[in-house]
């Protein structure tokens, strides 16, 4: 449950953070994601504009080394 919470932040569902804190790594150029309905589909379209902050990807780091 703390990386949920560390992943939502103020403004985005888990999700939508965990894809944030993927393509926020170096070695990532790109991630394969899967939807199955239309309001998936709007989320993974915000989903790609998330940015995590350096506090937020130290904090997943600390929680998931």
């Amino acid at each position: 449950e703390p990386v949920r919470t560390a992943l939502r932040g103020d403004d985005r569902t888990a999700a939508e953070g965990a894809l944030g804190f993927v393509l926020s790594q170096p070695a990532v150029t790109g991630a394969i994601v899967g939807v199955r309905n239309e309001r998936e589909a709007a989320a993974l379209g915000r989903a790609a504009t998330v940015r995590l902050t350096p506090d937020e990807l130290s904090e997943i780091d600390r929680l998931c080394p």
